[in-house]
């Protein structure tokens, strides 16, 4: 991984999720809320080097078929606040919210650039609006590289179950997607007392 850390990321990743872009985007969660978007590329004769590694999109389908020639590069560090504050309600002190938790990631099927993370506080979904300038990026060379990094990843906390670092952990159950005529695009989010609730995705 790329480039490196004196803690090679964590030790508690939870969740994987490839996203199926020219280059893949590999996800990594952690149980402390963070979330690492990772570009995996084919590493070039010398593995410090971005200016070595191919970006080209059309060997895509051989160039990642073996795993001791990629690297990951580390894009950008998202993370989650799994409570909705860390302000004491009746004194307004900041509150050390240490809570950790399993955190699950589902692609959206309606969507290449938008995951969902569902854990003991709720559902967050996480858009990566730079993936497009990415991908366009490795197929022409109009695209500035510069403006790719420019963008960060957009995260809205979409249901919370722990308003408070004092609430106790009320996990989601599970989710779905479902997009038809009638209700279009929509979150379906199974919660701890076996109710559906639906939010409708834009």
């Amino acid at each position: 991984m790329h480039p490196p850390a004196e803690d090679n990321y964590g030790t508690d990743a939870c969740s994987l999720l490839c996203i199926h872009s020219t280059p893949p985007v590999l996800v990594i969660a952690t149980s402390d809320g963070n979330l690492y978007h990772c570009v995996v590329l084919n590493k070039g004769e010398d593995d410090d080097s971005l200016s070595e590694v191919s970006w080209t999109g059309t060997e895509a389908s051989t160039q990642y078929d073996t795993l001791s020639e990629t690297s990951l590069y580390v894009y950008e560090r998202v993370e989650l606040e799994l409570s909705l504050t860390t302000v004491a309600v009746e004194t307004d002190e900041l509150i050390e919210d240490d809570f950790t938790c399993p955190i699950r990631l589902h692609t959206d099927p309606s969507t290449k650039d938008r995951y969902h993370c569902l854990h003991s506080a709720g559902v967050h979904a996480v858009v990566l609006p730079w993936l497009n300038r990415l991908q366009d990026f490795t197929e022409s060379s109009s695209e500035s590289l510069l403006e790719v990094g420019q963008q960060e990843a957009v995260v809205e906390h979409i249901i919370c179950t722990k308003p408070l670092p004092s609430s106790p952990a009320c996990p989601v159950m599970g989710l779905d997607i479902v997009d038809n005529h009638l209700l279009g695009t929509t979150l379906i989010i199974l919660t701890a007392a076996m109710e559906c609730l639906t939010v409708p995705l834009v």
